[in-house]
């Protein structure tokens, strides 16, 4: 009877060994399972992130055509500034916030998204300065064009004067 109670205790201690090892070998399946499922999302969302990150560069540069446009008097880009810096206010919070998709970034990089949101609150102030002016600013351009036209005229009429000036004889002093 020893035999076979020790072949039972044998059998029990060997089957309670597989049922651990089983449920061992399922737990590291689980979290095997379980990290390669991070490692895609991970990756898809550093996919979403390098994609925001480019489309604020191009916005960026944008908003440096449209600006140097806008002072410049042409009415079509005060418009266009408006829009890039609207987008461009929209990617950075969906940087900074997140939504539905894409969890914040703050939490990650947040002395970067600190400096980035810095300087995106000194240009998004100045493009909204030269937008709300853009009646005065197409005006003082629209003079500075009329003055530049006028001014070759101005300078042949004042040639003209001091030619009559010279051949009248007048004085050094009147002609100056």
């Amino acid at each position: 009877m020893s035999t076979t109670s020790s072949t039972m205790i044998a059998s029990q201690s060997s089957n309670r060994n597989v049922v651990v090892l089983t449920g061992i070998l399922l737990l590291v399946f689980a979290l095997f399972a379980w990290n390669i499922f991070r490692v895609f999302s991970d990756t898809k969302h550093d996919a979403d992130y390098l994609e925001i990150i480019a489309d604020m560069r191009v916005l960026s540069q944008q908003i440096s055509t449209h600006t140097r446009e806008a002072t410049q008097g042409k009415s079509t880009a005060f418009d266009e500034l408006e829009r890039v810096r609207k987008e461009f206010g929209k990617q950075y919070t969906r940087l900074t916030s997140g939504d539905d998709d894409l969890p914040a970034l703050s939490g990650e990089l947040p002395k970067e998204l600190e400096q980035l949101g810095g300087v995106w609150k000194r240009i998004n102030s100045s493009s909204e300065v030269i937008y709300a002016n853009k009646s005065r600013v197409i005006f003082l351009h629209e003079v500075a064009s009329t003055l530049s036209a006028s001014i070759p005229e101005l300078q042949q009429k004042y040639d003209t004067v001091v030619d009559a000036l010279i051949d009248g004889q007048s004085s050094v002093q009147q002609v100056a």
